[in-house]
């Protein structure tokens, strides 16, 4: 069980720069040499985790002994859309069986056609989200290419253990840009290498990721609530509280809840986050 005082949690969503921030210091005031921290996000589904621990392992080695930041490169397996991608060339190593490679460049999520060339050419890896760092090798990362930030962690940690604490937490989080780490860190530093990885992992961070590990009728539909489908095949159906009845759908997500429905194409979940988008600029987050 995870000690209570070790859950953190964000006074505000300013995406994943200022929460890894957040919890660097939080990590930096507990242990006072030079911690290697691992970042996984929650939202991801590990199939072999004997060989995702083996990554661990092998990849806090590497940061260990150099200053390096390590991403967790997945070998794709099909041209998905869905994920970004990490362009490798140099192989800078092989330990236990884990290759490092040096990273050319981060890339955004591609179409179709160049998801298809990226797996072809085999020097392309899934953009896991998952990254092995030592706390000193991070902050100097911030300093350099997110120094407003930095400065403002700075002041985080003095108040650290003071009667303020939590004021001054609460204040400069509302101040953080909203920036990821991967473009504000990792597409600017010069010292990321990438652990091509294969040990069976899923980003559960979509409809269309959920259609594919959950349980499916007879006619490939998922269900979850009181639902009734005629001739429907290959839907999501989500409805805890209100009773769904469809019929003639084919390749459809339906997700019901207290205050909201969303419909779409199974083809098009990724842009479910262009709602949300829209949904956060016109100051509707209780829709979220």
């Amino acid at each position: 069980m995870i000690p209570p005082e070790n859950i953190l949690v964000e006074p505000v969503g300013r995406n994943t720069a200022p929460c890894i921030g957040f919890a660097l210091i939080k990590i930096m005031q507990q242990f006072k040499e030079d911690p290697i921290i691992v970042v996984t996000p929650s939202d991801h589904i590990i199939e072999d985790v004997a060989g995702f621990q083996n990554v661990l392992r092998n990849g806090i080695a590497s940061v260990s002994n150099d200053r390096y930041i390590a991403t967790l490169g997945i070998m794709p397996t099909n041209p998905e859309t869905g994920y970004g991608y990490i362009h490798i060339d140099k192989k800078e190593s092989k330990s236990a069986g884990l290759e490092y490679w040096h990273v050319r460049e981060f890339i955004e999520k591609p179409d179709f056609e160049t998801a298809k060339k990226f797996l072809n050419s085999g020097e392309y890896l899934w953009n896991s989200g998952m990254f092995i760092f030592s706390a000193s090798t991070m902050l100097a990362a911030f300093q350099d290419h997110l120094p407003t930030m930095h400065s403002q962690l700075m002041t985080m940690m003095e108040a650290g253990g003071k009667k303020d604490e939590e004021h001054v937490t609460n204040e400069i989080f509302s101040m953080f840009e909203r920036i990821s780490i991967d473009y504000g860190i990792m597409e600017k530093a010069k010292n990321i290498i990438a652990l091509r990885c294969d040990f069976g992992w899923c980003d559960m961070g979509s409809w269309g990721a959920l259609y594919k590990v959950f349980p499916k009728d007879k006619h490939g539909n998922v269900i979850i609530g009181h639902n009734l489908a005629i001739s429907t095949e290959n839907t999501i159906i989500f409805s805890p509280e209100k009773f769904v009845a469809t019929v003639g759908l084919r390749d459809i997500i339906v997700v019901e809840t207290e205050d909201a429905t969303l419909v779409c194409h199974r083809d098009f979940t990724q842009d479910v986050n262009k709602i949300v988008n829209i949904l956060e600029g016109e100051k509707y987050d209780n829709l979220i």
